[in-house]
C-alpha cells in the first residue's frame, strides 16, 4: 500500500517576512519523497513560529489528519522542526503507536517511533535540540547584559523619537520636538489627558498610526531613553550611545511631578468593590458596575453605589450592600457543613503511603505508579 505524506517546515523568526527558510526546508522534503517514490497529499508549514513556546496552527492540524488516518506519514528537514519540548514528543509517540507513523527527515534519517530503539533515538536528538534553545538563550541574554553595559539600545519596535539607521540610532526631529513639548507642558502643570487630547485634535499619530493615549504617552515620558539613560531590568547601567532628546535632568522633573501628582483614589485596576462587575440587575439582567454618585442637598455628599451599566434600571448603596452580602457569606460559612464547600476535589488516598522525597513545600508520595505532591498542612 503507497504511503501518503505530509510534509512539514518550520522556522521560529522570520525577520524578513519573506519565509526564505521555510522554502529550503520544502525544497529538501520534496526531492527526498521524489527519491524515495512517496506520494505527499499535504504540506504545513508554521512560518515564524516556536516550538518550545506558542501554539503551532498547522502542526495541531497535521496531527488531527494524522488522527483521522489521512496520513501516515511525515517528512520534514529535521526532528527539532517538529519538536523541541518533551511533552511535544510524548504526544507525538502516542499518534505514532496509535496509526504506525513514520518520520522521515532530511538530516537525521528515518525515526520509528514504534519500536523502543526509534523512541530512544528521538527522545536523544529531543534533548539535544532542547539544550541547543537553552544554551542559545544564556548567550542571547549574556550579550544582552554586555550591550547594555556598553550603552547600546537594543529595540525592536522604533521608539517615538528616534529610528536605526546605518549609523545607528538617530533621533528624528520632528518627533523630538513633540517628546520635548510634551515634557514641558506637563511640568508647566498641564495633565496627560490635556496633553493627549490636544496632540489627537493635532493629528499627531504614534509609530503605529493611532492616536495617543494616557497610557501612551506616560510610557514614552517615562523612558529613560529620552534622557540617554541606560536600563536594563528597571537598573540603571550605562550612559546610551546615541543623542538624548531631553537632559536627565527633565526627565527626573518629569517622574517627581508625576509622583507628587499621584493621589490615592487615583485610578488602577486593582479591585476596590465586593460586586463590581459581579452583581446583575434585577430589571434587565445587565451588570451593576461601582460608580460615585452624589446625594442630594447642601452638603452634596459622594457615595459609591452599584449602578446597572446596561440601561440604568437601578442603583444600590455600595456599603450597605456589601455589608449585607459579607454578613450572608459569614453565616452560611459558620454552618456545620460549611467544611464540605471548601474541601479540595483532589484524591488524598496516596498521602498514607510511604514518602518518596520531602521539601520546604510539602512531600512528593508515589502510589500505583503514579507521583502525588501533597502540600504541607499549616
Amino acid at each position: 500500500m503507497p504511503m501518503t505524506a505530509a510534509i512539514y517546515a518550520r522556522q521560529s523568526l522570520d525577520k524578513t517576512g519573506e519565509g526564505q527558510a521555510v522554502e529550503r526546508q520544502l525544497s529538501e522534503c520534496r526531492r527526498l519523497a521524489t527519491s524515495r517514490k512517496i506520494r505527499v497529499v499535504h504540506e504545513f508549514i508554521d512560518n515564524d513560529v516556536s516550538a518550545s513556546k506558542g501554539i503551532r496552527p498547522e502542526y495541531t492540524r497535521m496531527l488531527s489528519l494524522i488522527s483521522a488516518g489521512e496520513i501516515d506519514t511525515i517528512i520534514t528537514w529535521h526532528t527539532d522542526r517538529l519538536y523541541r519540548r518533551v511533552r511535544d514528543l510524548v504526544d507525538l509517540v502516542e499518534v505514532a503507536e496509535k496509526h504506525a507513523l513514520q518520520i522521515l527527515t532530511v538530516k537525521a534519517g528515518e525515526i520509528d517511533l514504534t519500536t523502543p530503539a526509534g523512541r530512544m533515538a528521538a527522545g536523544m536528538l529531543g534533548h539535544v535540540a532542547r539544550y541547543e534553545v537553552e544554551q542559545k538563550g544564556a548567550r542571547q541574554a549574556a550579550s544582552n547584559v554586555q550591550r547594555a553595559r556598553n550603552g547600546v539600545w537594543q529595540f525592536s519596535n522604533r521608539p517615538y523619537g528616534y529610528e536605526r539607521t546605518m549609523d545607528g540610532v538617530q533621533v528624528v526631529a520632528e518627533e523630538a520636538g513633540i517628546i520635548r513639548e510634551a515634557y514641558d507642558r506637563f511640568l508647566a502643570g498641564e495633565s496627560l489627558y490635556g496633553i493627549v487630547d490636544n496632540f489627537n485634535e493635532r493629528n499627531i499619530a504614534t509609530t503605529t498610526d493611532r492616536p495617543w493615549s494616557i497610557s501612551t504617552l506616560s510610557a514614552r515620558l517615562s523612558n529613560p531613553a529620552y534622557a540617554g539613560l541606560r536600563f536594563y531590568r528597571g537598573e540603571e547601567v550605562a550612559v546610551g550611545d546615541w543623542e538624548p532628546i531631553v537632559p536627565r535632568e527633565t526627565w527626573e522633573a518629569f517622574k517627581a511631578s508625576k509622583r507628587q501628582r499621584r493621589k490615592p483614589d487615583s485610578w488602577s485596576n486593582r479591585t476596590k468593590y465586593l460586586l463590581s462587575g459581579l452583581a446583575l440587575c434585577g430589571v434587565c439582567g445587565g451588570r451593576l458596575m461601582a460608580r460615585p454618585d452624589y446625594v442630594r442637598g447642601p452638603s452634596r455628599a459622594r457615595r459609591v453605589v452599584y449602578a446597572c451599566s446596561s440601561k440604568w434600571c437601578v442603583q444600590r448603596d455600595q456599603t450597605r450592600v456589601d455589608e449585607l452580602v459579607e454578613e450572608v457569606l459569614v453565616a452560611r460559612l459558620s454552618q456545620p457543613d460549611a467544611s464540605r464547600l471548601l474541601k479540595p476535589k483532589v484524591e488524598v488516598a496516596p498521602c498514607m503511603n510511604a514518602p518518596m522525597t520531602s521539601g520546604a513545600g510539602g512531600t512528593i508520595w508515589r502510589r500505583h505508579s503514579r507521583r502525588v505532591f501533597c502540600p504541607l498542612q499549616r
